[in-house]
């Protein structure tokens, strides 16, 4: 429950904290797929806040006063609600294609039984990091670099949208289709453009290149909501697509 400005204010360092911690614990794609709605609760419940505190008849009481609150306040707060949604693609998007390194683990595949595809996104992995580290965790070759090669996060550089997240299932041998999404004839314009609007105006405040209160006031609520519901209809697409891919141990040789 966001009960004050301050817990608004301070709602994204703590979202963030929570998907450092998760990273440490990931392991199935149930796991990511709790963390996911929790990270979706969090979503929404913000924006329900956002909604009441744009009402014009909202009105914040402090000392038997009644304070009236400012755009510009309310323009930083829709600005914390993109980094809000980016955060919640880019670490899903991770997470997800780690879960599919766990899966290979819990499985002890050998690097040998892997498909090409997925053997040369783990020597692409590994070219950043070192030989020290790389003998001294390369126990049993054929196992720990698999492992070793478990290193999504190099994919990720505030650049996530639809495309790079097809980029980087190419990459690993998955053709992201969003099929659940493809019904919608508003997919490919709306979907899209909206997750790419999420990536750009992320980036701008990342960069500086806009004020929270610039970017704020150049989103409709109206808007944001659009891309809320686009990043959540996005996401679940996505679950489905790598739970198949898991299920069917889509990484290994065809003739495995």
């Amino acid at each position: 429950m966001l009960d004050s400005k301050n817990d608004i204010l301070t709602h994204q360092s703590e979202s963030n904290e929570n998907s450092d911690s998760f990273r440490t614990t990931v392991k199935s794609i149930d796991d990511t797929r709790c963390y996911f709605e929790e990270r979706i609760d969090e979503v929404n419940e913000f924006f329900k806040y956002l909604e009441i505190l744009s009402d014009r008849k909202t009105k914040i009481i402090q000392s038997d006063k009644k304070v009236h609150i400012e755009g510009d306040f309310l323009a930083i707060l829709k600005s914390n609600g993109i980094l809000l949604l980016y955060n919640l693609i880019e670490s899903t998007v991770r997470f997800l294609i780690e879960n599919i390194f766990h899966d290979i683990s819990i499985r002890q595949c050998h690097f040998d039984e892997l498909n090409s595809v997925f053997k040369e996104a783990i020597f692409k992995n590994l070219k950043d990091i070192s030989p020290e580290n790389s003998i001294k965790r390369l126990l049993n070759v054929s196992f720990d670099i698999i492992q070793l090669g478990c290193n999504p996060k190099k994919d990720f550089s505030g650049n996530i949208d639809i495309r790079k997240i097809k980029e980087i299932g190419k990459k690993y041998g998955i053709i992201f289709r969003f099929q659940s999404l493809e019904a919608d004839p508003n997919f490919s314009s709306e979907f899209k453009q909206n997750l790419q609007t999420v990536k750009i105006k992320r980036n701008d405040l990342s960069h500086g290149n806009l004020t929270f209160i610039e970017c704020g006031k150049g989103t409709s609520l109206e808007k944001l909501n659009q891309y809320r519901q686009s990043t959540e209809s996005s996401l679940r697409s996505l679950f489905g697509e790598i739970e198949n891919y898991i299920c069917e141990q889509g990484y290994l040789k065809e003739n495995k």
